[in-house]
């Protein structure tokens, strides 16, 4: 719930089973670096990341260093939708988000603050 309260996300349940709740944090590592293949692109690791998502069937995840890319992967491949905030023009930056699946969950309210008092 602290990926929740961090990120201003506000979620509704509209889910009828299980009140319990499972959160998965992400390091993607943005595909922007291109990082080479075979172990290290996302053209490979992608598959690995939905296997794991598969396995645990996590509620809510957060992500860091996601790409376009793979933000579309996320919602295409897994079935869950967001909502984050870009460093900087979305076409080629990175961006925080958090997920959550699509049929349990209805986004309420999405808001993006600092947790520091101002910026130097």
């Amino acid at each position: 719930m602290l990926v929740l309260a961090v990120s201003g996300v506000v979620c509704g349940s509209s889910y009828t089973g299980s009140s319990r709740v499972k959160v998965m944090s992400l390091n993607l590592r943005t595909s922007l670096a291109n990082d080479p293949c075979p172990n290290g692109c996302w053209q490979e690791r992608k598959w690995r990341v939905k296997q794991l998502v598969n396995k645990h069937e996590p509620d809510l995840i957060g992500t860091q260093e996601g790409a376009p890319d793979q933000i579309e992967f996320f919602q295409t491949h897994l079935l869950f939708t967001g909502t984050g905030e870009c460093s900087g023009d979305c076409q080629w930056n990175e961006r925080d988000s958090i997920f959550y699946k699509i049929d349990r969950w209805n986004l309420l309210e999405s808001s993006t603050f600092a947790l520091v008092r101002s910026y130097k």
